[in-house]
């Protein structure tokens, strides 16, 4: 692949990628330059669509190379795309062949093994040869670092931490003492696992920290967003458990258990010591109290307020969080208070000058 300024030419016909991820190519090759979105892509950029509305809008796609939903399409929209001669292929899995197409076409920058000479490794720490250590990071003590790890630059790891194999550690990620992070974690840039959690008891004289001696377990293929925070356990341990994924800007509290293939949307909060089950979807700004649990395979709905267990298999949203249906309808009896109480006003008046009620 060629890079000129900030576009990226990797000059691949149509029908080798679609050879490449096992889908028929309809109509003729095309030369593709570049991979980009339905209205801004180029007639020889391909494009992916997910959307009904956007195939509603064929005629403002230049792309004459699509990769469609083929959930989404009917004999008139085939039809349109041939009149277009509009070359495409039929996928199932969209978002997966897109994922497989940019893990192709997607130019990374790769360190090479071996530890950067700005770097500061701690005794008895050992860094497997086939790990890469970039510039200005900071390793303490009797760590270990597994195979295939890279660790970009300015990464501080504190004392007794394992990271476990093919792991990435981007810039300025912080790892506190005695953290446990598995094989194929991602950890994005600024995010920090093990710091104290916010512990204290109060007296007449103030607010005193309770001590944090507990730490922080990421299992296998969990990733974690950019500037995410995951405190370490008072005593015992914060975990979440395999194939979880965090976004950016989460705070999770001490001694939280998070189960497996969850999802948790941006500026998530959850309190110390709540278990959340597993393949649960907590979507953005939603904020768990502590000491709560959530069951297998719930929903939380954005900016939702969640002060109680759930069971398993609910969809709650609002606050405090309640099923989602008759979270919809209680809005929509307060979008229309207004109107009961004009009403509820002119019944009054009726009865008034009816004179069923003194006025």
């Amino acid at each position: 692949m060629e890079i000129l300024g900030d576009f990226h030419f990797f000059m691949y016909s149509f029908k080798t990628l679609a050879d490449s991820l096992d889908l028929e190519l309809h109509g003729a090759d095309v030369r593709l330059l570049g991979i980009s979105t339905p209205f801004k892509a180029a007639p020889n950029e391909l494009s992916v669509i997910f959307g009904k509305d956007v195939l509603l809008r064929l005629k403002e796609i230049r792309s004459k190379a699509l990769l469609v939903d083929a959930d989404l399409v009917s004999t008139d929209i085939l039809k349109r795309l041939e009149d277009m001669e509009i070359s495409y292929c039929l996928s199932h899995s969209p978002r997966e062949h897109l994922a497989l197409l940019i893990e192709q076409l997607i130019d990374r920058p790769k360190q090479q093994p071996g530890i950067h000479p700005t770097s500061v490794i701690g005794e008895e720490s050992t860094i497997a040869d086939s790990s890469s250590i970039g510039p200005y990071c900071i390793i303490g003590k009797n760590c270990h670092v597994s195979d295939s790890v890279n660790i970009y630059s300015h990464v501080v790891i504190g004392n007794r931490v394992e990271i476990g194999n093919n792991t990435v550690i981007h810039p300025n990620v912080t790892i506190a003492d005695n953290s446990v992070i598995g094989n194929h974690v991602i950890l994005q840039a600024g995010c920090v696992i093990g710091s104290d959690g916010f512990g204290y008891y109060t007296k007449e004289d103030g607010h005193h920290r309770i001590p944090h001696m507990g730490c922080v377990v990421l299992e296998d293929d969990v990733e974690i967003g950019s500037n995410s925070t995951i405190d370490r356990a008072t005593i015992g341990e914060t975990r979440i458990r395999k194939g979880t994924k965090i976004d950016n800007l989460v705070q999770i509290a001490h001694n939280v258990l998070i189960g497996e293939n969850c999802l948790i949307a941006a500026q998530v909060g959850i309190a110390g010591s709540t278990e959340v089950g597993n393949r649960v979807t907590i979507a953005g700004q939603a904020g768990l109290v502590g000491h709560i649990h959530i069951g297998d395979d719930v929903t939380i709905g954005a900016q939702s307020g969640v002060i109680g267990t759930i069971r398993p298999n609910q969809i709650v949203s609002g606050y405090p969080a309640r099923n989602h249906r008759q979270a919809l309808k209680n809005l929509a009896y307060v979008d229309r208070l207004a109107d009961f109480e004009k009403r509820l006003d002119e019944l009054w008046r009726v009865m008034v000058d009816s004179g069923g009620v003194q006025g």
